[in-house]
């Protein structure tokens, strides 16, 4: 755990349950804090193709920018909000289009009517 940043180690530092339990929480938020562009980005486009709420990536992007404003390479607010409305816009047009392509095939399949509606 040496070579995570002082904000990952202070929350290792807070919450030992989850630090002891749930290494791979804080390789994510490893992860999150190297390349926050790409994790919201990720996190935000999947949040389009699986009921994910898009809220809780919107405020870890928040935080990140916040977080970072004294490090030596700090977020930008305008880059963050761009990635966010990025994703979601991808993640909203795969949807579509996944929906479009594949959509009467689906009607067409007697289990998927019960689920599925051409509406």
């Amino acid at each position: 755990m040496d070579a995570l940043p002082e904000p990952i180690l202070e929350f290792a530092r807070n919450y030992p349950f989850l630090a002891e339990h749930f290494p791979f929480f804080l390789h994510g938020l490893h992860l999150a804090w190297a390349h926050p562009y790409l994790t919201v980005f990720t996190l935000l486009y999947l949040s389009g193709l699986m009921p994910f709420p898009e809220e809780i990536t919107l405020l870890l992007g928040g935080y990140l920018v916040y977080a970072r404003l004294d490090s030596v390479f700090p977020l930008s607010l305008t880059r963050m909000i761009a990635t966010a409305c990025a994703a979601i816009l991808a993640g909203e047009v795969t949807v579509y289009w996944l929906g479009r392509r594949y959509g009467p095939f689906l009607l067409a399949h007697r289990y998927a009517r019960w689920i599925l509606s051409a509406q």
